[in-house]
């Protein structure tokens, strides 16, 4: 990353357009690893910026790194994995296997493969979806509780890019009893991070977890419109100069949906 820290700039991100060749996902997995992805890479640009990991490229996600106060990328000579196999050292371990099964035996921990294998271990750690850890251990699990208890809200996400800044708006999260349209709204172009040019200006619409499961299969001019209509009424005042726009659809988000630091909604 050192290389190529000057190119990495949100105010002339053109600069880095040689290294824009793959996503964020693919750059990471191959220089890095898959537990970095899947735990920390996808954990922030998925859940954070709500810019799926797989759908962003990577000059953004180095550019972030690179913009983000006394950030460091630390990693171990191989990459993530070899602590894993560290830890392994001495295990038996099987990789790519279908569970359909986790179960106590005994005192131990029985292990049912879709091939129809059997493993029996001192434990297992079901490191999965809360709606899938239900459908693989039983009611004798303590933990089975946890799973059921756990809810997910999709996340659906506007962006706008506009001709010029809009004087006097200020990020709004609305609050208050009953359903709300809106998690709501930041202004992009007033945190001062250099992403947008000069003279221009930016808002991020965030749907609330109820109009975002009503939009979530809906094309993107229909949401832009709904999410538009329900900014503007917030904020009592019209979006003009519109130049482009842009949807990101999570369709497992958490439990309310966070907006750059700014805004959170909850069922």
């Amino acid at each position: 990353m050192m290389r190529w820290r000057g190119r990495l700039t949100w105010s002339a991100l053109e600069r880095a357009a040689p290294l824009d060749d793959c996503s964020a996902t693919e750059f990471f997995r191959e220089r890095i690893g898959d537990d970095y992805v899947d735990v920390m890479l996808r954990g922030t640009l998925d859940s954070l910026t709500l810019s799926p990991a797989a759908e962003t490229s990577r000059v953004i996600a180095l550019s972030q790194m690179r913009e983000a106060p006394l950030s460091r990328l630390l990693c171990p000579i191989g990459g993530m994995g070899i602590i894993w196999e560290a830890a392994a050292e001495g295990l038996e371990v099987h990789f790519n296997e279908d569970v359909v099964r986790v179960a106590f035996e005994g005192k131990r921990v029985r292990v049912e493969l879709a091939s129809g294998d059997i493993l029996i271990a001192d434990g297992a750690i079901v490191a999965v979806p809360a709606p899938i850890a239900v459908r693989l251990v039983g009611d004798e699990i303590p933990e089975r509780s946890l799973a059921l208890s756990a809810r997910y809200s999709p996340a659906l996400k506007l962006h706008l890019a506009l001709e010029r800044p809009l004087p006097g708006v200020r990020p709004a999260c609305p609050a208050g009893r009953g359903e709300l349209a809106l998690a709501g709204i930041a202004v992009v172009d007033a945190k001062g991070t250099g992403q947008i040019d000069a003279g221009r200006g930016a808002v991020a619409i965030v749907a609330s977890a109820q109009l975002g499961e009503q939009l979530l299969g809906a094309s993107d001019e229909v949401v832009a419109q709904r999410l538009v209509a329900e900014a503007e009424k917030l904020l009592g005042r019209q979006l003009d100069g519109v130049v482009a726009r842009s949807v990101v659809r999570l369709s497992e988000a958490a439990r309310g949906s966070v907006l750059a630091g700014y805004a959170s909604s909850r069922r």
